[in-house]
């Protein structure tokens, strides 16, 4: 009816009825309700229309298992028996347990001990309660150090405590360090304490402090005492991993150049090599020049490159027996002059030497001066104890021998190397001495392998 009159309004030009239409029908229930059970009853109103009555109240929980009945005191009572930590338990929602392990009925024939338990893992709730509040009556100066820096100091004290009982016991083991009672710290612990070891800045902190030092962070009362040393720890600590390293890079750098100049010496004074540098030059000469496939031959050559000697493995025979120009050589020493043989075990040296860089050695021994004259300037500004800076002292004046002394072997060196370059035809300028004792032991080892296979 009042379609029919909206559109005889509409026709007639009149304005249409201000009727209000109907309010839309109510959301369908959510889809959780559908799956409910139709036989679902709300809770109706007791007679005479009041609230429906408040839901029952849940069950009480299950009793404590076994002996456990009565372990449980009032939350009141100072004496209870409690234990310091709550376990982080993530507990499982009731409707994963259905069909699981934990749902099982099963007895598991065992009690817990609740007597043992509360002697290995529970104390009274008033001795925990006063713990507690010692605890946080040590209020941590937190302005000091920042949260990392005093995690990084931390962690690095516990693993001191391994080994010295006090922080006062590691800063004295420092302190013998390079002496001879063996009582010092080791290179990585040294390292180590060298990590922690506060900044200038940190040590004006804490050396401004003036409260309670056991009320600071344990990192807060290291770099505390460490500021109130009379000596700069941090250069002490540089000093002493210089010299317990300086030994060992010493040693390393003079038996390096040793292989080396072994090696140079070998090759220059060997004439078994010499005699077969020249054969294997002969029968490559024979190779290019008279047997050439081409018309024009190649002239002879004086002399070929160390490099050049690989080709001689290259080439191979016509008949598919293994043979190359290398066993071919190695055949005719056998007839002719089989002492050649003995040649690679000769020049074992070449296997240590070809993997050393010589320019490596020069600028370690240019580190290690640096590194002396630093500790020198050190030693003679630092703060310590007598004794402590005469074994330094002592240490600077035998290092700068030593030194001395490693320089003159590289010198050495240098010279053989040069030698050993030149006398193969190589340009020490372009060539280094390491590339030219690995192709030597290339050619050597070829030879060896050789005669393996004739």
């Amino acid at each position: 009816q009042q379609q029919q009159q909206q559109q005889q309004s509409y026709f007639s030009g009149a304005p249409p009825t201000s009727t209000p239409l109907p309010p839309p029908p109510p959301p369908p229930p959510p889809a959780s309700l559908s799956v409910m059970s139709t036989n679902y009853a709300p809770p109706q109103s007791p007679a005479g229309g009041g609230p429906a009555p408040a839901p029952a109240p849940p069950p009480p929980p299950p009793p404590l298992p076994g002996n456990m009945a009565g372990a449980a005191r009032s939350i009141s009572d100072p004496n209870r028996k409690v234990v310091k930590n709550k376990l982080h338990l993530k507990a499982l929602p009731a409707y994963r347990v259905k069909n699981t392990v934990w749902a099982s009925t099963t007895e598991t024939g065992l009690e817990i001990d609740v007597k043992e338990f509360e002697e290995m893992f529970t104390t009274t709730a008033s001795a925990l309660e006063s713990s507690t509040k010692k605890l946080t009556a040590r209020k941590r100066v937190t302005s000091m150090l920042t949260t990392q820096r005093s995690n990084n100091i931390n962690i690095g004290l516990r693993r001191f405590r391994e080994k010295f009982d006090s922080q006062d016991e590691l800063l004295e083991h420092l302190m013998h360090c390079g002496s001879q009672d063996e009582e010092g710290l080791s290179v990585d612990e040294l390292y180590l304490l060298r990590r922690i070891l506060p900044t200038a800045e940190e040590c004006q902190k804490l050396a401004a402090f003036r409260g309670n030092v056991k009320a600071l962070d344990t990192s807060e009362q290291f770099v505390h005492k460490v500021a109130s040393q009379n000596t700069d720890l941090a250069s002490l600590t540089d000093c002493f991993i210089f010299m317990q390293e300086f030994q060992d890079k010493v040693a390393e750098l003079q038996q390096l150049s040793l292989d080396v100049s072994i090696a140079c010496e070998s090759v220059l004074g060997n004439k078994k090599l010499s005699t077969l540098l020249k054969f294997a030059l002969d029968v490559s000469n024979l190779t290019n020049t008279s047997y050439a496939k081409h018309r024009h031959a190649a002239s002879a050559a004086a002399g070929i490159s160390i490099e050049s000697l690989e080709k001689l493995r290259e080439l191979k025979g016509t008949k598919d027996n293994g043979m190359n120009l290398m066993r071919f050589i190695v055949q005719n020493i056998q007839k002719q002059n089989p002492a050649m043989l003995d040649l690679p075990q000769e020049l074992r040296c070449l296997e240590a030497a070809r993997h050393i860089d010589t320019s490596l050695l020069l600028s370690d021994l240019a580190a290690l001066r640096a590194g002396l004259q630093k500790t020198r300037q050190l030693v003679k500004n630092i703060k310590a104890d007598r004794a402590v800076t005469d074994r330094l002292r002592e240490f600077v004046e035998q290092a700068g021998q030593q030194l001395e002394a490693t320089d003159a072997k590289l010198q050495d060196m240098n010279k053989l190397t040069v030698r050993a370059l030149q006398y193969f035809g190589e340009d020490e300028k372009v060539t280094a001495v390491q590339e030219l004792l690995a192709r030597l032991h290339g050619f050597v080892s070829g030879f060896e392998e050789a005669m393996g296979r004739c």
